[in-house]
């Protein structure tokens, strides 16, 4: 077997692994590695549709792997700023004028819904 050969079933193999995984986090790196291996693929095999397919592909998947990456701190953020308004909008209030008593309701459910 040639060193394309076997370039190119271990780009085959890391596709269909990418195609096996269920998580986003799981998946753009094994995707960026399968484009990598695609582009040696093609450069040393001389198969310019492979290549450029693949060099075309490369910046969108580590752009995706990027917004993965940031996705469980942008998470967080967003439950503790609902936890903070649940917080708020669980305190006793007295309705006074132009005051409503659900005030806040939706949020709280919002926040439950996440928390879970």
């Amino acid at each position: 077997m040639t060193v394309p050969d076997l370039l190119g079933w271990t780009a085959a193999a890391l596709m269909v692994a990418t195609f096996g995984c269920r998580e986003a986090r799981l998946m753009r790196p094994l995707a960026v590695a399968t484009n990598v291996a695609f582009i040696g693929y093609g450069a040393l095999a001389a198969l310019p549709p492979v290549l450029a397919l693949h060099l075309l592909l490369l910046p969108v998947n580590l752009w995706r792997w990027a917004q993965v990456a940031g996705t469980p701190a942008r998470l967080a953020r967003a439950r503790a700023w609902l936890a903070a308004r649940a917080a708020r909008c669980a305190r006793p209030r007295q309705p006074g004028v132009g005051m409503t008593l659900l005030r806040g309701t939706t949020l709280c459910v919002a926040v439950l819904l996440l928390s879970a």
